[in-house]
């Protein structure tokens, strides 16, 4: 799929919703406790994408096991499930609602099960699915939730309300919360622990593969926390290989952002300008993902008469007010090789912004009397978090419809009622 500045906008607004695409969510680690890691010594199901099924497993600790028994039912939004789980003399132990299916991790003796539950098909996405992980606790007779240490679930959607006595904004609660302690994509169940897939919906639609091992002492109920280094595939170009030099120049700067160089050199005109690649883009985009690209500026014709164009792209990074917004402008030229379309030549310069925060969008907003004078009129108004409209363009929308852009480069504001 392209990601032009208009898919951009499903993109983000999606990350606060179940459905549709899955956003990237930035990574927000927290420093776990030292702690022993605990390998599963047995796996438990799960057998489909929604199902009706049972499963026994020792979950309280007792000598018999514990039924854990998903049902599904039909809606309009598909088949949604119900886990129920009862103890073996039939007494009802927990329901949780909208359950997809279920996955046991057995450690032996040294340690009560963990079971993993996964959305079923009504609050699951293109970009998969959330997963949430529970430890019965005996001191507290009751399931806990195993903590995320670290995942690459969304933040937290943030709005900002207006207060016109103090001239400022404050923080106020979005009407989408995310579930705790979940992670978010396409989950499987190993012999190591979860191993979480998300899609980086780039062109060459790669993903990123993490494994996450057991910890204790993280709370009544265990952790879940990342091994190693997220994994980044598949390293070659799936085919069909990009046609147009738009495509040929989006797979490039996402094979360069995401390091795969066996995937740029299917994309290069030479060895040589393959090797000029990652030095200069890599090194200006950072320990950052893939960015989202502002389609609608690339000149097609000038690329196909050799002639170098400008594409400008973005990310994001960050939460709440220090989420921040960087731009970048690729230069590009291109050869026409053995009938298809390859880059000879590729630069990334940052472009300055004056507006790069949504803590500037705040500050800026203030600062300007036509949208101070729409708020003063609509006393008690909410905005919604600021997204990037383009590499250089923020918009702030209010749940009337209104909407205003902040231009991060200079910071002049637009209102449009």
């Amino acid at each position: 799929m392209q990601r032009s500045s208009g898919a951009y906008g499903a993109i983000a607004l999606s990350a606060v919703l179940l459905v549709g695409c899955s956003a990237q969510g930035s990574q927000t680690a927290v420093k776990a406790q030292t702690t022993a890691t605990l390998t599963p010594t047995k796996l438990l199901g799960p057998t489909g994408y929604v199902t009706s099924e049972t499963l026994r497993a020792p979950l309280t600790g007792g000598p018999k096991s514990d039924e854990l028994r998903v049902t599904t039912a039909q809606s309009p939004y598909g088949l949604l499930g119900t886990l129920t789980i009862t103890s073996p003399s039939g007494k009802v132990l927990r329901t949780v609602p909208h359950i997809g299916w279920v996955g046991v991790l057995e450690f032996g003796r040294q340690h009560l099960p963990v079971f993993v539950t996964r959305s079923d098909a009504g609050n699951c996405g293109s970009g998969g699915c959330y997963y949430v992980s529970y430890r019965w606790v005996p001191t507290s007779h009751r399931f806990a939730e195993v903590r995320v240490a670290s995942n690459t679930w969304p933040s937290q959607p943030q709005n900002y309300a207006w207060d016109a006595k103090q001239g400022r904004f404050h923080a106020a609660a979005a009407t989408v919360q995310f579930p705790k302690n979940t992670l978010w994509g396409f989950l499987a169940l190993t012999h190591n622990g979860l191993r979480l897939v998300n899609r980086t919906f780039d062109l060459n639609q790669n993903y990123l593969q993490q494994d996450y091992v057991y910890l204790l002492g993280q709370g009544p109920a265990g952790a879940w926390q990342p091994k190693g280094q997220p994994v980044y595939g598949p390293a070659t170009l799936q085919t069909p290989y990009p046609s147009q030099p738009l495509e040929v120049a989006e797979a490039l700067m996402d094979a360069v952002a995401l390091n795969l160089p066996r995937q740029a050199k299917a994309l290069a005109s030479s060895p040589a300008a393959e090797q000029s690649f990652f030095g200069n883009a890599h090194e200006a985009w950072g320990p950052l993902g893939e960015p989202i690209y502002d389609a609608q500026v690339f000149d097609a014709k000038a690329a196909e008469a050799g002639k170098p164009v400008q594409l400008p792209m973005w990310e994001i990074y960050g939460t709440g007010a220090a989420l921040r917004l960087h731009a970048f402008s690729g230069t590009l030229q291109f050869a026409h090789v053995s009938g298809q379309w390859h880059v000879s030549s590729l630069s990334v310069a940052a472009i300055p912004l004056k507006v790069a925060t949504v803590g500037e969008v705040l500050s800026t907003l203030r600062q300007d009397s036509s949208f101070v004078a729409y708020l003063r009129a609509h006393p008690g108004a909410k905005i919604d978090a600021p997204i990037p409209q383009s590499a250089t363009v923020w918009r702030v929308g209010f749940p009337s419809g209104a909407f205003a852009t902040v231009d991060a480069r200079t910071g002049a504001v637009t209102l449009k009622q």
